[in-house]
């Protein structure tokens, strides 16, 4: 019985928490540039369309709940056989609980939008947003796994569980965004968000000891906070009466909480083709003041005659009979402010396109921060966006991958309607078992179940877009702007669409070897951008006062593009056969003094 009550326990909890309990973001969903809710994951972003409008409740929607770094293969690895192999006496238990983090995490998040809309000002994009978040998260210790599994008996004698604890919130979130692009390389956002709290508890233990040696030693000490819509006093909560309706619906509508958070990005483009991207949201807190009851508690027990009960036959009745209990129990209730602190993201991303950006590889980066603990997972994407209408991602998760999930998104525009839809973790792997193997009670039918899987998570949205940006040169100019549609691929351009030239010497960047042309050297340039040498002295024709110098004299030229004449003798270095004449003598043809009479002196 003990152990058809374990196997139910634990098959509840899992399925129910089967997901993700670390998303809070669809990684997909990062490179669907035609997205125009993709400035959640990073400000500086900026929609296609100049205009959108989400339909509320679907404009979007973000969900994900579940486990972190567990599935049913950590379960059982040999799930279709035996779903529950860990509780059997034959298994190998240690494994199953050594493969557990010191602390795993269940929990839940949903993101509804209940108004959003961004409009675009020149190189500018505002953002207005209203969602309505539910946060929830559960920390299991593993020595609560290890009480499921083994029991409790003389080999494992204490269980730490100080780190059970529950934190859950409901709030409201209002969002005024801005994104700029400064320059053809550059571009910022930011936002700045005011939290609206409805509801919240948190549960944390100072210390959480049990010792099951005979006496059992029960070591006890923690605090609740709460704050809710309904009245909390004392030992009490109110009741929701019908003739108090309306005091009570304002009472769900007040907030009992405000805080405040800010989001943060930029995008890079260091070289054609390259773009660098990086973000942190959601920075935030919320103070609770509204029916806020804050609960301490410690308490200190002794119980024995545990070592007479016989675990796999429990008799409840007999367990009263066999054990006492011996011990303090003390509370204390205040009504305190507190505060709690929203779950921030890093993500940084790395994109390059191919075939006129009609092809992309994707590589990003996300950590979580989430109970003074850092999650990072890494996503790689190939993302195709064959017509300015259509845009399409596969990606996989390396960390929570597990080699049989992948992700997959995907976003249409048909008209003024953007539709689009993005989820991690779709499993590929199942493994078909019958109902009857999770509970005895449960009738024989087969189902699949995804073996592999440690979380999904899921989003989608339905937008009203207007004046979609057509960019047939996809250099981030539209059409009717683009002063240059026929740029190449990949070539970084200026406001009007035209390739950079820097130095302003008509060769674009693209093109241009010698980058840092100077004015007065524009006429006297080659097809590369570089000053033309035509007598090829070293010295640029705007530069050269002797343009027309022979090729002999080469090595034998000055600063001003002249044949040197050092001794001053009227003979050139190159054709002078004694450079050292003193100045004033008369030389003949090849610089030497004469010698009328022919003695040699």
């Amino acid at each position: 019985m003990y152990k058809d009550i374990k196997a139910f326990v634990l098959s509840l909890c899992f399925f129910s928490l089967l997901l993700s309990a670390n998303a809070q973001q669809v990684n997909t969903m990062y490179f669907l540039d035609n997205v125009p809710t993709r400035h959640y994951l990073n400000p500086a972003f900026q929609p296609l369309s100049n205009f959108y409008l989400g339909i509320p409740v679907l404009g979007y929607t973000q969900f994900d709940m579940g486990i972190n770094k567990f599935a049913l293969n950590d379960l059982s690895p040999n799930f279709n056989v035996s779903p529950y192999t860990f509780l059997n006496t034959d298994a190998d238990k240690a494994k199953f609980i050594n493969g557990l983090l010191p602390t795993t995490l269940l929990g839940t998040n949903m993101n509804v939008n209940l108004l959003n809309f961004g409009f675009r000002v020149r190189d500018s994009y505002w953002t207005f947003g209203i969602t309505e978040k539910v946060q929830a998260g559960f920390g299991f210790p593993v020595d609560l796994a290890k009480v499921i599994v083994y029991g409790v008996n003389e080999t494992n004698d204490r269980f730490d569980l100080k780190e059970l604890n529950l934190n859950s919130s409901i709030f409201t979130e209002f969002a005024f965004g801005y994104s700029n692009k400064i320059n053809e390389k550059i571009s910022v956002g930011g936002k700045l968000k005011f939290l609206y709290g409805t509801a919240n508890i948190k549960a944390s233990n100072e210390s959480f000891t049990v010792n099951v040696d005979d006496p059992w030693l029960l070591d006890l000490k923690g605090t609740v906070n709460a704050s809710s819509p309904f009245v909390l006093t004392g030992n009490n909560i109110s009741t929701l009466n019908a003739s108090d309706l309306p005091g009570e619906i304002s009472a769900l509508i007040s907030p009992n909480g405000l805080g405040a958070g800010i989001d943060l990005g930029a995008t890079y483009k260091p070289i054609n083709n390259l773009t660098v991207s990086a973000a942190i949201t959601d920075l935030g807190f919320i103070n609770w003041t509204g029916n806020v009851a804050n609960l301490s508690y410690s308490a200190n027990y002794t119980l024995s005659g545990m070592n007479k009960v016989d675990w796999d036959h429990l008799d409840f009745d007999a367990i009263i009979d066999s054990t006492s209990l011996d011990g303090t129990y003390s509370d204390t209730i205040l009504h305190n402010s507190y505060s709690t602190y929203t779950t921030p993201k890093l993500n940084i991303g790395v994109e390059y396109g191919f075939f006129k950006d009609k092809l992309s590889i994707g590589l990003l980066s996300r950590t979580i921060f989430q109970n003074k603990s850092a999650f990072e997972e890494l996503t790689a994407s190939v993302n195709g966006k064959p017509i300015d209408w259509f845009n399409m991602s596969l990606s996989y998760s390396v960390f929570n991958g597990r080699f049989s999930n992948i992700g997959l998104g995907m976003g249409v525009r048909i008209g003024f309607i953007n539709c689009f839809l993005a989820a991690d973790y779709i499993p590929v792997s199942y493994k078909s078992i019958s109902m009857s193997d999770i509970y005895s009670s449960l009738p024989t039918t087969n189902i699949p179940m995804p073996t592999k899987t440690s979380g999904i998570n899921l989003a989608f949205g339905v937008n009203l877009v207007l004046g979609n940006r057509k960019d047939k040169d996809n250099d981030g100019v539209i059409d009717r702007k683009d002063k240059c549609p026929e740029t190449p691929f990949g070539v970084i351009v200026d406001k009007k669409g035209c390739p950079l030239d820097t130095d302003g010497d008509g060769i674009p960047d693209y093109l241009d070897k010698c980058a840092k042309t100077p004015p007065e050297a524009y006429n006297h340039i080659d097809q590369n951008g570089c000053p033309v040498d035509n007598d090829g002295d070293g010295v640029p024709d705007y530069l050269d006062q002797c343009p027309d110098s022979p090729s002999e004299a080469l090595g034998y030229i000055d600063e001003k593009g002249c044949e040197k004449d050092t001794d001053k003798d009227g003979v050139y270095d190159y054709m002078d056969k004694c450079p050292d004449t003193p100045e004033g003598v008369k030389v003949d043809s090849v610089g030497c003094p004469f010698d009328t009479d022919g003695d040699g002196v």
